[in-house]
C-alpha cells in the first residue's frame, strides 16, 4: 500500500469583533489528492458551526500538486455554499509558491470554481466532421505525429 503523504493541521476558531467566529487553519507537511481530502473534511466539519469566514494558512506546506490544490478549491466550493468566505493566506514556501504561480491561484480570497460553468465550450453542429485532430506521441525520444479526423 502507498505512503500517504503527511499533512497536520491546526484549527482554531477566533471571534470577531462584531460577534461572528472565524475558523483558522494552519497547514503543515504536504497537500495532494489523497491528504487534502481531509482538508476539505475538516472545512466541512468548521462549517458547522456557521463561522463568517475560514482562513487557511499555507505558510508550512512543503509540497503541494494540483489535486491538492483542486481540493482547497473543493474547500472553498463548500465555504460558499454555506455562506462563509474561504481565504488562503501565509507566504509560501518556494514549491507550493510555484504551484500558486503556475495555475494563477492568487493568495487572498479563493474563487471556488461554479457548479454551472462547463469545462469547455460546446462545438457547433457538424464541426467533428470536419475536425482533424493532431495528436503529438513521444515514445523513446521520437516525435510522432497522428493525424485522426473525427466523424459526428
Amino acid at each position: 500500500m502507498p505512503a500517504v503523504p503527511f499533512l497536520s493541521h491546526r484549527t482554531v476558531f477566533v471571534t470577531e469583533p462584531g460577534g461572528g467566529e472565524r475558523v483558522v487553519i494552519t497547514l503543515s507537511g504536504e497537500l495532494d489528492m489523497v491528504s487534502g481530502a481531509m482538508v476539505t473534511e475538516v472545512v466541512e466539519m468548521c462549517l458547522r458551526s456557521r463561522p463568517t469566514g475560514v482562513r487557511v494558512d499555507i505558510s508550512d506546506l512543503t509540497l503541494m500538486d494540483c489535486g491538492g490544490l483542486g481540493q482547497l478549491h473543493r474547500a472553498a466550493r463548500a465555504a460558499r455554499l454555506a455562506g462563509a468566505g474561504f481565504t488562503l493566506t501565509g507566504s509560501p514556501q518556494p514549491m507550493v509558491g510555484r504551484v500558486l504561480q503556475l495555475t494563477g491561484t492568487p493568495l487572498g480570497a479563493l474563487p471556488a470554481p461554479r457548479e454551472d460553468t462547463p469545462s469547455r465550450p460546446a462545438a457547433a453542429p457538424g464541426r467533428w466532421a470536419r475536425l482533424l485532430r493532431l495528436s503529438v506521441l513521444t515514445a523513446s525520444a521520437t516525435t510522432i505525429l497522428l493525424a485522426v479526423a473525427e466523424t459526428a
